[in-house]
């Protein structure tokens, strides 16, 4: 649970976007930058300084240990137009509500198998539509 946790001084340190990046790729998934072709599968490739040049565009959190306690972590990620949740044991309702964060920029969203979420967690999306 510990890589979930959102830090507020590390957001201040380095931007909403690179704090995501880090939790998300602590926890399993892969990201895509905006303007990049190659995704961000390494958490020690990423890119060194000039934080705010790279905004997350894609996230892919297949077999992620993503939580929902870390989906805070989305505020003010304002880029993020595709997500694809496939087999992430620990997203549960809360999480998917959380994805509300996204709500001026996610234009495609994958929930599968995910067994925590039901029909309650999807019904918390409609106001993404």
């Amino acid at each position: 649970m510990i890589f979930n946790l959102v830090s507020k001084d590390r957001i201040r340190e380095v931007g909403p976007d690179r704090a995501c990046v880090e939790w998300l790729m602590r926890c399993g998934a892969v990201v895509k930058f905006k303007n990049y072709e190659r995704w961000q599968k390494d958490y020690n490739s990423l890119p060194p300084g000039d934080f705010e040049k790279y905004r997350i565009e894609m996230v892919d959190c297949t077999d992620s240990a993503v939580m929902s306690v870390g989906f805070r972590h989305f505020q003010n990620c304002n880029e993020v137009r595709w997500v694809r949740l496939k087999n992430a044991m620990y997203v549960t309702d809360e999480a998917v509500a959380k994805l509300e964060y996204l709500h001026s920029s996610l234009q495609h969203l994958e929930i599968v198998s995910c067994g925590n979420v039901s029909d309650k967690g999807l019904m918390s999306l409609q106001p993404l539509e």
